[in-house]
């Protein structure tokens, strides 16, 4: 056992467990949104920075203060169970359903369909994947902003296992905004 090591006794207070669940519509934490449905496979939250040093001549290497964010993407890879018609609209950003067939009182099933266009209104203002923090009541946070699903759907079905999707999630910014970044996360504070 190493005498040098970082365990204190909050150690195990501190740990994110588990998979989390993901919301559409989050606006606080205690109004989390509409939950979308079981996954498997776990989730992630990605925040992918490109940083540029601005190099000059005399300068030996990189320079306290040369550095500045030049582009800065977020987005949550979901791999849902649960194939429902809210997440499959979710994963095919633009398309819409109505009941099938059309003729009154006969509907069986809902139909999914899309024109070759994305409208504003097909942005989620915010989806959140919400964890458990081993030691606290409220849970951790992670938010992405303006989301739009990219790269489609791929369903997996084999023998003897149930059928999942896997949906990536993008953060887009706003154009109001251009200096905020479409993300947050909401950590819960430790007691004093």
């Amino acid at each position: 056992m190493s005498k040098y090591n970082g365990i204190t006794d909050d150690t195990y207070k501190r740990f994110l467990i588990d998979a989390g669940a993901v919301y559409i519509g989050f606006t606080s934490p205690s109004n989390l949104g509409t939950l979308l449905g079981a996954t498997r496979g776990g989730n992630s939250f990605v925040i992918e920075t490109e940083i540029k040093n601005m190099q000059v001549d005399g300068a030996p290497g990189r320079v306290k203060g040369d550095a500045r964010i030049v582009k800065s993407n977020a987005s949550m890879k979901i791999k849902l169970v649960e194939i429902t018609t809210a997440a499959l609209l979710l994963a095919l950003p633009g398309a819409t359903s109505a009941a099938f067939p059309v003729a009154p009182g006969t509907a069986t099933h809902d139909q999914i369909k899309r024109a070759l266009t994305i409208a504003l209104a097909d942005y989620k203002t915010a989806v959140a994947l919400v964890g458990e923090v081993a030691g606290q009541t409220d849970p951790m946070i992670f938010v992405i902003k303006n989301v739009l699903a990219t790269g489609g759907i791929e369903i997996g079905a084999t023998d003897g296992e149930e059928a999942t999707i896997e949906i990536t999630l993008n953060a887009y910014y706003d154009p109001a905004a251009l200096t905020d970044e479409p993300w947050e996360i909401l950590r819960p504070k430790e007691a004093a």
